[in-house]
């Protein structure tokens, strides 16, 4: 998606996924799920402009996020007792 020579989609998908990075440097719970909605970005991306090298990188990305949102959930119910 290019408004006006602006890669809009590329843009969103990079900001998002920094905010991802961020929010795991934290450790908060909420950067699993703020991955796999920064996700959706990079697939519509990667698709958009035929980078299936790059969907690779999404399939284990998606997998990785999916996986974090239980270990992380664990985490947090072993750090509350």
């Amino acid at each position: 998606m290019v408004v006006s020579e602006l890669p809009l989609l590329e843009i969103t998908a990079a900001t998002t996924a920094c905010i991802s990075v961020y929010l795991y440097g934290n450790g908060t719970i909420k950067a699993p799920l703020f991955g796999l909605g920064s996700q959706v970005f990079w697939w519509w991306w990667t698709i958009e402009e035929g980078l299936y090298f790059m969907m690779v990188l999404n399939i284990f990305m998606t997998l990785t996020h999916i996986r974090n949102i239980f270990k992380m959930k664990g985490r947090q119910t072993n750090d509350d007792e």
